[in-house]
């Protein structure tokens, strides 16, 4: 079935078995409910004529993560590869992310609350408890899966900042794993060795290295940028904080992360001092 709708994007994921629905900007959360219910209509018309059902989870409750229902993408399996099991769930996972403007100013106040702020985001609005058909540990095992082995690339951020220079250097110290497409073939990691049947294990250098040996900021920087999954990152294209822990809502509490996010942004200045 063709799905189409002038003001939503409606695009594939990591996971065959996730849309990802991409509103364009509102100026509050009225506008934003009659625009994602306008949304949903759209997918579950599509999902209908296609005899598939929309969960409304932050998980496949029964399909295990894997790369068979990875969506088929050269850099998807450099991911695996580097990265592993972490990587490997995001095949079946989804969740409800959120944008909202911000000023450079705002950036490392807004990006630290958000962060700071992940747990109580985790807690109110984890909806990925059943996993491969089985209760699991934890009422998020969307983000406490992949944390396991992404360690600070996802989640939390390693501490808060107070300036756009100290958020910078908390990106600069991780690995740079891939590079931005280019115009020619050759080999995306950006491995600083190649594998060898002895070593099958590439080494990868902190980003801060590769700057200074000539990578750029655009694209090389803002490409690095898309591949940390902090809780909330910013992201300099849009000038907003992206907000991301909170998985896929029912139906019926479709609206709350968005709001839960909003107030968090909004309230930054009070709760900044609490760090």
């Amino acid at each position: 079935a063709s799905v189409k709708n002038d003001d939503i994007d409606f695009t594939i994921e990591v996971g065959t078995g996730t849309i990802e629905m991409i509103h364009k900007p509102f100026n509050n959360l009225l506008e934003l409910e009659e625009a994602h219910l306008e949304g949903l209509d759209t997918l579950f018309k599509a999902a209908d004529a296609e005899e598939l059902k929309i969960l409304g989870y932050g998980i496949q409750p029964l399909t295990p993560a894997s790369m068979e229902l990875m969506t088929k993408r050269k850099r998807y399996e450099y991911l695996h590869d580097t990265l592993g099991h972490g990587w490997k769930l995001f095949s079946a996972t989804a969740s409800e992310q959120v944008h909202v403007a911000m000023t450079a100013k705002e950036l490392p106040k807004i990006t630290s609350v958000c962060n700071g702020a992940s747990g109580a985001i985790i807690a109110l609005c984890g909806n990925s408890g059943i996993m491969e058909g089985k209760a699991a540990e934890f009422v998020n095992m969307r983000e406490m899966g992949k944390g396991e082995s992404l360690g600070h690339r996802h989640g939390m951020s390693s501490g808060p900042v107070a300036t756009p220079k100290d958020f910078l250097a908390q990106i600069l110290d991780y690995d740079y794993l891939m590079t931005p497409p280019r115009d020619y073939s050759g080999p995306r990691l950006a491995s600083v060795t190649p594998t060898t049947k002895e070593d099958p294990l590439p080494t990868f250098l902190p980003f801060r290295s590769h700057w200074l040996n000539g990578a750029s900021y655009n694209p090389d920087f803002l490409f690095h940028d898309h591949y940390v999954w902090h809780s909330a990152r910013p992201r300099p294209k849009q000038s907003t904080i992206e907000i991301r822990p909170a998985c896929q809502q029912p139906l019926k509490d479709h609206n709350i992360v968005a709001a839960l996010s909003l107030g968090i942004v909004e309230s930054y200045a009070s709760l900044y001092p609490y760090l």
